[in-house]
């Protein structure tokens, strides 16, 4: 096995490539919470956060992810480009973050932590390394997108896990 592969591939993959990372990562993602998450988000914050519940969010979020990614994977233009790294930002990045900081501060292993840091930031990184090297994005688009993705994830969270668990609680 040529581990030196990668990282080459990594360095010279195109934007229009290396957005596929994405959707990957976030299917291993998926895979590593399916069996402790919603057990885990109903113990420690959103009682009565359900399995079907998961499903059908994670569903819908990888619909929108795959949609996004096609999307910004054919067509050269600055919105589109703006509305992905939006949900890159709340999905991949700001769910790492989710995930570290929920760990830390319930001194227990958030489910899907592990995906998050080991494959959700290297992919953020390296899309946004090659959005930024081809000009697909600039540094205020990259913080207007970081921000705007960290109120999507407060929203995801607070009203898909804590508000609405509560209110159908």
């Amino acid at each position: 096995m040529n581990v030196e592969a990668i990282p080459r591939f990594l360095q010279g993959a195109r934007f229009r490539e290396i957005v596929w990372l994405a959707p990957l990562a976030y299917a291993v993602h998926i895979l590593e919470e399916f069996w402790r998450f919603p057990l885990w988000a109903s113990t420690h914050f959103a009682p009565g956060f359900t399995t079907h519940r998961f499903v059908v969010a994670n569903a819908v979020i990888m619909v929108v992810l795959l949609g996004l990614t096609a999307l910004v994977s054919a067509v050269r233009e600055r919105a589109v480009d703006f509305v992905y790294f939006c949900w890159l930002a709340g999905q991949l990045f700001h769910n790492a973050l989710f995930h570290m900081g929920t760990t830390a501060y319930f001194g227990v292993y958030s489910p899907g932590l592990l995906s998050a840091i080991l494959l959700y930031l290297p992919v953020c990184y390296c899309v946004a390394r090659a959005a930024y090297r081809e000009a697909r994005i600039d540094n205020a688009e990259g913080a207007a997108a970081l921000v705007v993705g960290a109120a999507g994830m407060f929203s995801l969270v607070y009203f898909g896990l804590v508000h609405l668990a509560s209110v159908s609680g």
